[in-house]
């Protein structure tokens, strides 16, 4: 059956509108990160620094030119000079020329000269650090001018990586970390109280009341705190009144505080 809206009745979008406009925005204040999972960033930031820092390694292998393993089959394996170890942590001693690799961890440095990252499992894993012949064979070229996370490619100094009006999950507080904030400027979370009235109502430590058949549970009061809570306010439960305007003035005197 379709019905119609009464002329002066609001819409939903009017009725937003007119609440947004009578509300005053809250202070915002500055907090530790992990204490800011929940609230909404007031401030916007931008990066201070490149993320990557450094052109980095994509996976455990030997940083190499392409070039130098181009054709690389397991039938016609192409032979490397290993002249450096660079685990994660650490960086390169010197960089690769013709025919050479550096053995690299995942997000280790990337040596000057080296375009690619030769996978692992694409050589016959040796490192050939501290032996007479310092040499890895690359049995594919498949990583030929892969396997590297450029200096950069996520963030750029000066972006905008955190936009102010977003709420704060474990994601944006993982990147806030990365790029050294300690403390954000958020808005301060609403303050809501819920008062509920009805002489038929008791709390759950009356719940003896229901099943004597004499009164309901205030369930509401919890639903809504719920609601309020997942929508990042701190809420604070006032209380039953009766029906009495005596009862709803004493609780709501007792708010003050």
């Amino acid at each position: 059956m379709k019905t119609t809206m009464q002329a002066d009745w609001l819409s939903v979008a009017e009725a937003h509108e007119i609440i947004l406009g009578a509300a005053d925005p809250l202070p915002a204040e500055r907090r530790p990160l992990l204490d800011c999972l929940g609230h909404v960033l007031a401030t916007g930031i931008r990066a201070p620094l490149d993320l990557p820092r450094w052109d980095n390694s994509a996976m455990d292998g030997f940083a190499a030119r392409a070039e130098d393993v181009h054709g690389a089959s397991e039938t016609s394996p192409r032979e490397l000079r290993v002249v450096d170890d660079v685990p994660a942590g650490s960086f390169p001693a010197r960089p690769i020329g013709r025919g050479e690799a550096s053995r690299v961890m995942t997000g280790a440095p990337v040596p000057e000269g080296a375009d690619s990252v030769i996978r692992l499992e694409h050589t016959d894993g040796a490192t050939g650090i501290g032996t007479p012949r310092g040499r890895v064979q690359v049995r594919s070229d498949a990583d030929a001018g892969r396997n590297i996370r450029l200096c950069g490619e996520d963030v750029r100094t000066g972006d905008l990586v955190l936009r102010p009006g977003i709420v704060l999950r474990a994601g944006e507080l993982g990147v806030a970390a990365s790029l050294g904030q300690a403390d954000l400027r958020v808005v301060r979370r609403p303050r809501v109280a819920i008062l509920t009235s009805g002489d038929e109502l008791v709390d759950l430590d009356e719940f003896e009341q229901v099943l004597a058949g004499h009164r309901i549970v205030s369930s509401n009061s919890y639903s809504l705190s719920a609601q309020l809570r997942e929508a990042g306010a701190e809420v604070k439960n006032l209380g039953i009144a009766r029906d009495d305007p005596r009862s709803v003035r004493r609780l709501l005197e007792g708010a003050r505080g």
